[in-house]
C-alpha cells in the first residue's frame, strides 16, 4: 500500500472487521492522540482525490489514515463517493469537477448527519486544464472556503497547493494559481477562519503521476505526508474541535 514506510510511524496490528471501534458522543475508547482528537475528515476535491487512474483508488486518503492511526489518532472519513481497496473510503473526490462545481456537490455533506471537523480542499486542476476564468480561480477557492466555513463554523479547513503537471502550460497556470490561493487563504485566516494552506509541491508530475496530472501510488503517499503533517501542526495550534455524533474509528483497517 504504501512505497515509503520509513516515512510512515510503524503500523499498529490490523483488526478485522467484527473489531471495528464504534462508539456514541464519546472518545474514551477512541484511539485518539495525548489530546484525545478524533477526526471526522471530509476528503473533497476532484478525480485527485478520488483516485482515478490509480489501481487501488485510494488516493492519498488510506497512507493517511494509517498515518494518523499509527500516531494515535482516531479517524473516520465521510463523503457521497466511495474509492479504495479498504472500508473507510467515502469521499468527495468529484472527478472532472471545476471549483465551484465542487463546493456545490459537497453541500449535503457539509450539513450531515455526520459533520466533519477537518475538511481536506484539493481543488482546482479542472478550472486549470480548462483554462476556464482563470484570473479568478483563487477567488473561487476562497468562495469555497466561506462555503465551507459557513455551514461548519468550527471545522479546520486545510487547502492544498495543487498538485502540478508535466505539460508547460499548464503548470505556468498552476503555479499562478498556487500563488493566488496561498494569499487568499493566509487572508482567510488572518480573519479568524480556521483554514491553513499546505503545500503538494514535493509530488513531482515527472516520477511521481501516472499520466502527468494524476499521482501515482508514490505522488498520494508524498501528498498523504503533507497532510498528516499539516493536521498534526493544526491540532498542535488547538484549531480541531471534538466530533459531534456517533463515530467509527477506521484506523485498524488502513494499516
Amino acid at each position: 500500500m504504501n512505497i515509503f514506510p520509513n516515512i510512515i510511524p510503524e503500523a499498529r496490528p490490523q483488526m478485522n472487521h467484527h473489531q471495528a471501534r464504534f462508539y456514541t458522543n464519546d472518545t474514551d475508547d477512541c484511539n485518539c492522540d495525548d489530546n484525545g482528537t478524533a477526526l471526522r475528515i471530509l476528503p473533497l476535491g476532484d478525480s485527485i482525490t478520488f483516485g482515478l487512474g490509480e489501481a487501488s483508488g485510494n488516493s492519498y486518503r488510506r497512507d493517511l489514515e494509517c498515518m494518523l492511526f499509527a500516531d494515535g489518532y482516531g479517524v473516520q472519513y465521510i463523503g457521497s463517493l466511495e474509492s479504495g481497496d479498504w472500508p473507510d473510503r467515502k469521499n468527495d473526490g468529484f472527478s472532472g469537477q471545476r471549483i465551484a462545481e465542487i463546493g456545490t456537490m459537497a453541500d449535503v455533506d457539509l450539513r450531515g448527519p455526520l459533520l466533519p471537523n477537518v475538511v481536506l480542499v484539493h481543488a482546482g486542476s479542472n478550472d486549470i486544464n480548462s483554462d476556464f476564468d482563470l484570473d479568478n480561480a483563487p477567488k473561487r477557492v476562497g468562495e469555497l472556503v466561506d462555503r465551507i466555513h459557513t455551514a461548519l463554523p468550527e471545522a479546520l479547513i486545510i487547502v492544498a497547493r495543487i498538485t502540478g503537471e508535466t505539460n508547460e502550460v499548464f503548470q505556468n497556470r498552476i503555479e499562478m494559481f498556487n500563488d493566488g490561493v496561498q494569499e487568499v487563504v493566509e487572508a482567510k485566516a488572518n480573519a479568524s477562519i480556521p483554514v491553513r494552506l499546505v503545500s503538494m509541491d514535493a509530488v513531482d508530475p515527472v516520477n511521481d503521476t501516472i499520466d502527468g496530472l494524476h499521482p501515482n501510488e508514490r505522488g498520494y503517499t508524498k501528498m498523504a505526508v503533507a497532510w498528516f503533517d499539516a493536521i498534526e501542526d493544526a491540532d498542535d495550534e488547538g484549531l480541531i474541535m471534538p466530533v459531534t455524533g456517533d463515530f467509527e474509528d477506521g484506523g485498524p483497517f488502513a494499516c
